[in-house]
């Protein structure tokens, strides 16, 4: 069996960052919630995007960030057994695509690592 070759000149796939203007969060439950409705999911992206900017990058911070979520969140579920990700937000291209504030890709400078 053999191996290709990783061409590091090119970018690397970022799963869900398929493309400049295609990009997707239904693996982690972003139609999954009460309002699914065009206007309140860019709303609940536009607001998760603006407060994780404040987030410290700790444990705590994350966590913290999580809870926050979910307490301002209804969480209610159309498929209460289907995952649903309080990370997600809008990233990359003005803060315009759905992806994860997690990921270090989109975000990928010091100051989001905390390494300032």
């Amino acid at each position: 069996m053999t191996t290709s070759p990783i061409d590091t000149q090119q970018p690397a796939v970022y799963l869900c960052q398929v493309g400049a203007n295609v990009s997707c969060g239904a693996c982690c439950g972003l139609y999954n919630v009460a309002d699914a409705s065009p206007e309140g999911i860019e709303a609940m992206l536009e607001r998760r995007t603006r407060w994780f900017a404040a987030v410290p990058r700790t444990v705590a911070g994350l966590d913290a960030f999580a809870a926050q979520v979910k307490a301002s969140e209804p969480q209610e579920r159309p498929f209460p057994d289907f995952h649903h990700c309080p990370y997600l937000g809008l990233i990359i291209d003005d803060g315009r695509r759905v992806g994860c504030l997690l990921h270090p890709w989109p975000w990928a400078t010091a100051a989001w690592i905390g390494a300032v």
